[in-house]
């Protein structure tokens, strides 16, 4: 075949025909797959937007309803708490009218009555009504909030006049009051602050129980008052109570014991029962300074630190607690100046607040401050003599903690870590101060006990005999009594010591019966005739 024939063959042609239809067809199916993949982008980006739109509107609509109701409930608010102040203006100018028109005051034994026409209410409502116009559950709580604080665990009155008012309503209301129990609960607590203990137990009851053992947060208050008044006993009692609801309840009476035994310079027992406690770090802030305060008198400066809670969720009213605390930590870091600087700003501070109408407990403060307090080198000194930053720190807290007079537990501690570094004159100096402030405190009477035993035995053991006497049931004071007379032979006055211990407690105490001291000079059997002696003299 010729070459001209192998160019116009058929092959040949539909070949090149081919060719040109694909070259044609390429930039089309190019347009085309770009197209596609442009349209995917554009849906993707869309749906991207859709959703983003529906979750801010899942988001936000919440949000906004939420808003609108705590508006709603803070002008609900707002309008019951103008009511209530129309409704005391009304009996304010009610009370001033009657005073005007009959030239005295009107009877406060019976409460004014409401000027309002009375709704249909229950016989117990109705009852109520009689002594006195009804305070509502709502209004009640305000009051007790401005008298002892919106938390569950009061720790002191912070208005007295709300106070007195609020104890005085729930006595005028008596037990058919329409409140919540709850509202009982808070009162008992307020009734105890106030020392009304037997009110306070009237009310309890009232609050859900006749037989009241379900409110920890009571009985940790009432531990806490007996902490205050030195009353290791008292602590006890109640703390027994709170260990079987466990959980941080169960804690903090563990700390509360803890300060209780450190108070009556059983060291052991505190370590113990802060063992017990751990984690302290469950517990609220104001236990964990007790705690801190424990271990500073255990001298265990890792832990103190450890256990100290934060500025942020120290409550108000115990910051100047967490401040002093803060200011012995400087000065145990070797930073006495700091440390030094905030001590004297806090004591001013509470120096200021002490009433003007108690002369001589100032007296007993401003005389706890040294004049060698303001000397930083003396401090630096006591350190590089004693070989340890710790003794600097508790010795300058001493003189430096200007504790309120009516604590007079502070100032045994402050005593207590003296005579631990050795400063015996000032201890017995700070000694004094807490029974200057209250002279019937009875670890003040040990702690003298403690300091005067080794230099005058005749003079410790007169405070041994106070301390024992003004509390006969008390364990302390009794058993460190017939300790002292039995290792000084003086047989039958440990004996004349044991027949009050019987007489007291109607019964020969087990700590006294179990005491190795006591067993070493009174056989079991001598110990028997000497209860059976006071049991029968005291049915006669």
């Amino acid at each position: 075949m010729s070459t001209r024939d192998r160019e116009h063959s058929p092959l040949r042609t539909a070949a090149e025909e081919l060719r040109r239809r694909s070259a044609a067809t390429a930039p089309a199916a190019a347009d085309e797959t770009a197209r596609r993949q442009r349209d995917g982008l554009e849906r993707l980006y869309l749906y991207w937007l859709a959703s983003t739109a529906l979750l801010i509107v899942l988001v936000a609509a919440p949000a906004l309803l939420l808003r609108g109701a705590l508006s709603t409930q803070a002008k609900r608010i707002d309008e019951i708490g103008r009511r209530l102040e129309q409704r005391i203006e009304g009996i304010d100018a009610r009370v001033e009218r009657q005073t005007d028109e009959s030239g005295r005051a009107p009877e406060t034994s019976r409460p004014m009555e409401a000027v309002r026409p009375a709704p249909a209410s229950s016989p117990a409502e109705e009852e109520f009504e009689v002594a006195g116009e009804v305070i509502s559950n709502d209004a009640m709580i305000a009051l007790l909030k401005r008298a002892i604080g919106p938390g569950p665990s009061p720790d002191a009155v912070l208005d007295e006049d709300a106070a007195n008012e609020a104890i005085s309503l729930a006595e005028q209301a008596g037990p058919n009051a329409p409140w919540a129990r709850g509202l009982w609960l808070r009162l008992a607590m307020l009734a105890k602050l106030c020392g009304l203990n037997s009110t306070a137990a009237e009310w309890l009851p009232r609050a859900g129980h006749a037989v009241p053992v379900g409110f920890p947060d009571y009985w940790l208050l009432s531990a806490r008052i007996g902490l205050v008044q030195g009353d290791a006993e008292e602590v006890y009692r109640h703390t027994r109570r709170v260990f079987g609801f466990g959980g941080p309840a169960s804690n903090c009476a563990a700390v509360l014991e803890a300060a209780a035994a450190a108070g009556e310079f059983n060291y052991e027992v505190a370590r113990a029962a802060l063992r017990r406690a751990s984690p302290i770090e469950r517990c609220p802030p104001e236990y964990r300074l007790i705690a801190a305060r424990v271990y500073l008198v255990l001298e265990e400066p890792q832990l103190f630190r450890s256990v100290l809670p934060g500025a942020v969720e120290t409550p108000q009213a115990w910051r100047d607690e967490w401040q002093f605390l803060m200011a012995v930590s400087l000065i145990q870091d070797g930073r006495l100046v700091e440390g030094q600087a905030a001590l004297k700003a806090l004591s001013g501070r509470w120096a200021e607040r002490l009433p003007e109408s108690r002369p001589r407990r100032f007296r007993v403060v401003s005389a706890a401050v040294q004049p060698d307090a303001s000397d930083v080198s003396f401090w630096r000194n006591l350190a590089r003599q004693r070989g340890a930053a710790q003794v600097a720190a508790t010795a300058f807290a001493q003189d430096m903690m200007m504790f309120d007079p009516s604590r007079p537990a502070g100032w045994c501690q402050a005593a207590t870590m003296a005579l631990r570094g050795g400063d015996v004159t000032r201890a017995e100096h700070l000694a004094r101060c807490a029974l200057a402030a209250e002279p019937k405190f009875i670890p003040a009477m040990l702690l003298m006990y403690e300091i005067r035993k080794a230099t005058d035995d005749a003079g410790a053991l007169q405070f041994l005999y106070r301390a024992s006497q003004l509390d006969p049931k008390r364990q302390q004071p009794t058993l460190m009594l017939v300790e002292h007379l039995i290792t000084r032979g003086l047989r039958d006055e440990a004996m004349a010591a044991i027949r009050s211990a019987i007489a007291a407690h109607e019964r020969l105490p087990e700590w006294l019966r179990a005491n190795s001291v006591v067993q070493g000079m009174f056989p079991e059997s001598e110990l028997k005739r000497i209860e059976m002696q006071v049991r029968m003299e005291i049915g006669r």
